[in-house]
């Protein structure tokens, strides 16, 4: 399983669906962990509640992990707010109606060197509410986001 244009390199946002809020999401060289370009969410209000960004992508239901580079590189001076870092999935609940999953949430606090972020297919079930499922079309739209709260 393999995401279109999963690591910038086209060096724009090809493959993928942007989302801002009080937010700019780029593809640049400066956002980079390895190779030439990397994707970056600037969150541009201090207002708790009131900024998000996210990249989101359909992809096919057959994986095992898939795996996130991400990297906190500053915070307003001093830090008035908190920043989450989430992941996303769609789904059907028991109706077969669409939803979306919250996977993975994680509340960050400091700047931070590159960490791999990994989300198993078996944590992202595991998530699911009672009934819910994925949809049979074989294919789940994984959202990134990065929110202020």
């Amino acid at each position: 399983m393999a995401f279109t244009n999963g690591d910038f390199e086209t060096g724009d946002l090809t493959g993928w669906t942007k989302g801002e809020y009080n937010a700019v999401v780029a593809v640049s060289a400066g956002a980079k962990r390895t190779g030439t370009y990397g994707c970056s969410i600037a969150v541009t209000t201090e207002d708790s509640g009131d900024g998000w960004g996210s990249v989101s992508q359909s992809i096919s239901t057959a994986f095992d992990t898939v795996r996130f580079d991400c990297k906190v590189a500053a915070f307003a001076d001093p830090p008035t707010t908190s920043v989450w870092f989430s992941v996303s999935v769609s789904v059907h609940d028991e109706s077969h109606n669409d939803q979306v999953c919250e996977v993975y949430a994680a509340e960050i606090s400091s700047t931070s060197d590159w960490a791999t972020l990994p989300i198993t297919k078996a944590a992202c079930e595991a998530a699911f509410p009672d009934g819910w499922h994925w949809n049979e079309s074989g294919n789940t739209t994984i959202s990134i986001k990065c929110q202020v709260q």
